[in-house]
């Protein structure tokens, strides 16, 4: 009888300290969203500089150019 009480014991205890370990807490959750902002910014970021970049290459007008290219030092 006391072997079946250690073992479920043992079963019990490893259960919720895996489930502890697996699970995320609050603060890493935050960092993980900060991080997966950053990312989905940066990807927006080089595609405006990449239709800005397409623009200064199909434009001839050189205002139009400027303006194009201060919109990528911008975003840069």
């Amino acid at each position: 009888m006391a072997v079946v009480s250690l073992g479920i014991s043992t079963l019990v205890l490893a259960s919720i300290l895996t489930f502890n370990f697996l699970m995320p807490s609050k603060a890493d959750t935050a960092l993980e969203s900060g991080y997966q902002k950053a990312f989905f910014d940066a990807i927006t970021d080089v595609n405006n500089m990449d239709a800005n970049l397409s623009k200064v290459l199909a434009s001839s007008d050189e205002r139009a150019i400027r303006g194009y290219l201060v919109d990528i030092a911008i975003e840069g």
